[in-house]
């Protein structure tokens, strides 16, 4: 397994968190793919057009966890199972890069693949070789350096590994950043300064970039491997100022800290998928046998030289920018990175506190029996109806008017194969149902709605008569409200009854009311014990997000909490019957 070496990192002990197996039906889809292509070109066709519903999904989960989490994965692949396991390696490798998106050429040829293994151990990047011709350690690195686009993704995986060195070296660029924003202001403006680059094994010639540029979320890009901006301006004969110089130094020292390092050394048949401008990379060097021949030539019992296969993959599509949107547009709310990031509080499937704590607390009133379809309203990322599968063996309709939200719900529903799922990307007032429903299951999504009444008239014909139903739901005190409160609810476009005012317009909606419960005081504990989880594990959280993220949640918490204790917010449920 890939093992973290450093002492700050996960333990040994057991697979790392971000450790991924190919397992079970996505492993059958993959021996399948790979025994039926007759050739590299075929693999690349039917990765396009194959369904691969597991596998995709797979794919899917691990592009989360690169775009939006810890910025990489290390996917196990199965075993070959009586297939050449050099050949199988390469296929599963390519195979993962082609259903992470657009494959990329990696140089004047065009070769979409790059076996990385060390050609002449008397070659160093110093006499013109590259990086991946060498056994060199150390320069640890972004790839898109030899050209100007900066693509998604670098997939990186393991055919045969050394027998001596070789361990991966990855560092987060964004903590990173952070770092020299505030300890080394001068640096990072200079490194935001263009420097000469060169296209080496592209073409004989230079460009302009700097080592340090934003995308249009305002997240960092690093572009750094020092030997090549430095050849390129031995080129071209413009010196690096004293700046510069000083700029790149502090960068190396900082890079070569362990407390920046995760490290682990690779296994054949593991591929690292990283976000390449977020997660410089290197390697300690490494020896391989003296008999050991490449793995192109090598025949069954031959030693093999340690051998990567590189891809660069740009994302199929563009990721979504949440500012480019109008401000007025809910869904952006619920855009994958801010679910992603509210999942670190909820956990995964949830947009509300509690999670399953909660469910198990309220879903006993709905009286459920094994085959029931519920309706889930504001279903989320589905955490929810998979609790009701697994618990309950009852199928499902999640209604969601958040894009991602149904992405990532369908996306994990298929990850952990429960079938029996639907979810329906639609407005909930006004979406029309095919069938019956045995009970309703709504949880802080009727605040966005200003006629709450309309909307539950139109769900209660698609229910069951005299079947139970669970609405949980923000409220305000009847009282005087703080200024702040009110600029809250102004701000996230909250429409909040009382909690008498929620049980009237249930009534008036058509429902037999049979429970009010006012839960505050336990959605407050529960909302601490969160925010006491997140501060508990700010070192965990800060190797996968920004600490402006860390600031924003920890303060969003503590702002409701404190909403709930002084009285201005009341959190209810009702049981009602259709």
């Amino acid at each position: 397994m890939a093992t973290p070496s450093n002492p700050g990192a996960e333990s040994a002990a057991t697979s790392a968190p971000w450790q991924v197996s190919v397992s079970g039906p996505a492993a059958h889809e993959l021996r399948a793919l790979v025994r039926a292509a007759a050739s590299p070109e075929a693999l690349t066709r039917d990765c396009a057009e194959r369904p691969l519903p597991q596998l995709r999904a797979l794919v899917e989960s691990c592009r989360q966890e690169v775009e939006r989490g810890r910025r990489f994965v290390v996917v196990d692949l199965p075993p070959a199972e009586g297939a050449d396991p050099l050949a199988w390696r390469r296929a599963g490798v390519a195979v993962l890069a082609h259903l992470f998106g657009t494959v990329l050429p990696q140089d004047a040829a065009g070769a979409l693949a790059i076996s990385v293994w060390d050609r002449d151990p008397e070659r160093t990047m110093a006499d013109g070789a590259r990086y991946h011709q060498t056994h060199e350690g150390g320069s640890i690195h972004t790839d898109n350096v030899n050209q100007p686009a900066i693509w998604d993704y670098l997939v990186f995986g393991c055919i045969t590994s050394a027998p001596v060195g070789g361990e991966t070296i990855l560092v987060d660029a964004r903590r990173l950043h952070d770092h020299l924003e505030a300890h080394h202001p001068e640096v990072l403006a200079t490194l935001r300064e263009d420097v000469s680059w060169d296209y080496r094994g592209i073409k004989d010639d230079v460009y302009r970039a700097p080592v340090i540029s934003y995308d249009p979320r305002g997240e960092c890009r690093f572009r750094y491997l020092r030997p090549y901006l430095e050849a390129a301006h031995a080129r071209t004969g413009e010196a690096l100022s004293r700046a510069q110089v000083y700029a790149f130094d502090v960068l190396d020292a900082l890079l070569q800290e362990s407390v920046w390092q995760i490290r682990f050394t690779l296994r054949p048949g593991q591929v690292l998928i990283a976000r390449d401008c977020q997660m410089l990379h290197g390697r300690t060097g490494f020896v391989d046998h003296p008999d050991a021949v490449p793995a192109h030539q090598a025949r069954p019992g031959d030693r093999v030289k340690r051998t990567m296969e590189r891809y660069w993959v740009e994302r199929a599509g563009p990721i979504p920018d949440p500012e480019a949107r109008a401000a007025a547009d809910l869904a952006d709310r619920y855009e994958r990175t801010r679910l992603l990031l509210s999942e670190e509080m909820y956990g995964p499937g949830f947009q509300s506190s509690g999670g399953e704590r909660f469910l198990a607390m309220t879903i006993p009133h709905l009286e459920l029996q094994p085959g029931d379809r519920v309706l889930d309203l504001g279903c989320g990322t589905g955490g929810t109806l998979r609790y009701l599968a697994r618990h309950y063996q009852v199928h499902g309709t999640g209604v969601d008017g958040a894009a991602d939200c149904i992405t990532m719900a369908r996306e994990t529903a298929a990850l952990h194969g429960l079938g029996g799922l639907d979810f329906v990307h639609a407005d909930f007032r006004t979406v029309e149902l095919e069938r019956r429903h045995h009970a309703l299951w709504t949880c802080q999504s009727l605040l966005y709605v200003a006629d709450k009444q309309a909307c539950l008239e139109r769900v209660r014909p698609h229910l069951e008569p005299g079947r139970r139903s669970v609405l949980a739901d923000y409220c305000r005190d009847p009282g005087p409200l703080s200024s702040g409160f009110r600029a809250y609810c102004d701000a996230c476009g909250f429409e909040l009854p009382t909690v008498d005012g929620f049980r009237e317009l249930v009534e008036r909606a058509g429902f037999e009311v049979l429970d009010v419960v006012d839960y505050t005081e336990w959605f407050s504990d529960a909302m601490a014990d969160e925010l006491a989880r997140l501060e508990a594990g700010e070192a965990d959280f800060l190797s996968r997000w920004r600490q402006a993220d860390f600031d924003h949640l920890r303060s969003r918490w503590q702002q409701k909490i404190g909403f709930c204790r002084a009285g201005d917010m009341r959190v209810a449920y009702i049981v009602a019957r259709a």
